[in-house]
């Protein structure tokens, strides 16, 4: 069973592995662009075979960039949550069992929160491979009593077992926001999480959520100079060097991943016009954009904001 304390002793195996595919633009030896990019971003194609997801997601965290950056929601992407729950109440009004909520890829919790808070009646499970931000969410939670509801669960391992022991039981909704799918070297691994995802979901009403970054907005000078739209970068924050996959996606990309999961899209969206560190720092601007979005496709936005269902063949 999950645990409420995410500093447990768990296997490190994490969802990612090192198994890099050779793509368009990449030659059978690493590629190695050794130029320093605006914004002290370095493209290193090798160190993401190396690299330690966990590990450095933990000294992101640590180093208190993440929520500078990301203070709050993007009201967009709640929006779109909250149209899901309501889709909930519209099918099923009196439900007799909490619906059910997973958050995967859920760091500090920054939507979760806002949703305990909108919906008494829902039940949720925190999954995170980085033990940081779950350390801070478990302390957020307990300080507001609302730890009893929330499931925290820390690590692919731990993911195993609460999953054997929920059974046949699924969730309502789950999330996969803000580029976590983008984070996955592997196309064959996005597909296991979608998978995983689908499975996981209800047959009948549940609805999966899904965020990722646009290309044709994302890192454009790195992936002219990689010719490829997946990239490893690094940022140096307060003097440490921290690298990051990033897999960036069009609209029909996505959607060709979602389909191959056995997923229906019910509709997709600009996440953000502008950029999320914006939009998520500034309450007003976030609303102005929020409007925006209504009128700007999904192909001109920061980033693709995707509702899906369990597909029916």
């Amino acid at each position: 069973m999950a645990t409420n304390n995410p500093t447990a002793t768990l296997s490190k195996k994490t969802l990612l592995t090192d198994d890099i595919s050779t793509t368009e633009g990449k030659t059978e030896n690493d590629i190695e662009i050794e130029s320093e990019i605006k914004n002290h971003i370095k493209i290193d194609i090798k160190s993401h075979i190396k690299s330690d997801i966990e590990k450095n997601y933990n000294r992101y965290y640590s180093t208190g960039m993440y929520k500078s950056r990301y203070p709050s929601i993007n009201q967009q992407t709640l929006s779109v949550i909250h149209q899901a729950f309501k889709s909930l109440h519209i099918e099923n009004p009196i439900p007799k069992k909490p619906f059910q909520v997973l958050d995967y890829g859920c760091g500090e919790g920054r939507y979760l929160r806002h949703l305990l808070y909108s919906h008494p009646q829902a039940h949720f499970t925190a999954y995170d491979i980085s033990s940081e931000p779950l350390q801070a969410l478990a302390k957020s939670l307990e300080d507001y009593g609302e730890l009893s509801r929330v499931d925290i669960v820390y690590g692919e391992t731990e993911l195993e077992n609460y999953s054997r022991a929920r059974g046949e039981a699924k969730f309502s909704v789950a999330l996969l926001l803000f580029g976590v799918l983008s984070h996955i070297p592997s196309a064959l691994q996005r597909l296991q999480i979608l998978s995983y995802l689908r499975n996981s979901i209800d047959p009948i009403n549940g609805q999966l959520i899904i965020s990722v970054p646009n290309k044709a907005r994302r890192f454009k000078k790195i992936q002219q100079a990689l010719n490829s739209h997946e990239i490893t970068y690094s940022r140096i924050i307060k003097q440490q060097k921290i690298d990051f996959y990033y897999y960036l996606y069009d609209t029909k990309s996505i959607q060709r991943e979602i389909q191959a999961a056995g997923l229906d899209i019910i509709n997709i969206k600009a996440e953000s016009v502008l950029p999320e560190s914006w939009v998520t720092s500034y309450r007003l601007l976030g609303w102005i954009d929020k409007q925006a979005c209504r009128w700007i496709p999904a192909k001109w936005g920061y980033g693709i904001l995707v509702s899906c269902k369990v597909s029916a063949l």
